[in-house]
């Protein structure tokens, strides 16, 4: 997509959201060329998020085409506001038609992958203003490490602070057809230390980009 174009060049040639040139990321690739077509395996790896939520990229082609791609970009799991990485990825896959002819399919794949499964929601000092308010859970773990292929998905953004920004609420295929909300597998801890397993639709949403004066969104 265009927009994953243009973040790949902003983050291999900026340091800062502002700042064009420095010591930016070097994307690694490796280019060969055939007389039946290049081939080229290429990736880039990065935490800038005055940048772009882009935090990885892999592109291989083979013989001039596509085969695999993947991108990878941060956000949060709301409403507990686990870190978690959005990602997708592009696959050349070989499929029979109805007309018994071999045809190459790009299939997408999406999945959501928690990167840090627990939440304090204590009201200590490494507590969250939800748990100074007197949350039903000190703290919160997320069993789920990472969602199966999930349905094609939308953009919920409601706009205002997340207008650009990717949202939605994980749904993944039913065997039966159709779609239905995916359901994380978390436990709480309530104030007395014990244990709440349930099971709970997270919504996903882009990290925003900061501002590299204040660190704010």
């Amino acid at each position: 997509p265009p927009r994953d174009r243009a973040d790949i060049v902003r983050l291999s040639t900026r340091v800062s959201g502002a700042r064009i040139g420095g010591p930016a990321p070097a994307i690694k690739a490796a280019v060969t060329l055939t007389p039946l077509g290049g081939h080229l395996v290429a990736e880039g790896f990065w935490n800038a998020p005055s940048v772009s939520s882009m935090t990885a990229w892999q592109q291989r082609i083979w013989q001039g085409r596509d085969t695999y791609a993947k991108v990878v970009r941060a956000g949060f799991l709301y409403p507990w506001g686990f870190p978690a990485s959005y990602v997708t990825e592009g696959i050349r896959t070989f499929k029979v038609s109805a007309g018994n002819e071999i045809t190459a399919f790009w299939q997408i794949r999406e999945t959501v992958i928690v990167t840090q499964p627990d939440r304090d929601l204590g009201g200590g000092s490494g507590g969250s203003e939800a748990g100074k308010r007197g949350a039903l859970f000190t703290s919160v773990h997320c069993r789920t490490i990472q969602t199966p292929p999930l349905a094609p998905t939308g953009n919920d953004s409601p706009g205002g602070q997340w207008a650009g920004l990717k949202t939605f609420t994980p749904e993944v295929l039913k065997p039966s057809g159709g779609r239905e909300t995916f359901g994380f597998e978390l436990v709480g801890i309530d104030p007395d230390g014990h244990e709440v397993p349930f099971t709970q639709p997270l919504l996903f949403a882009e990290r925003a980009v900061t501002d590299d004066a204040t660190g704010q969104g």
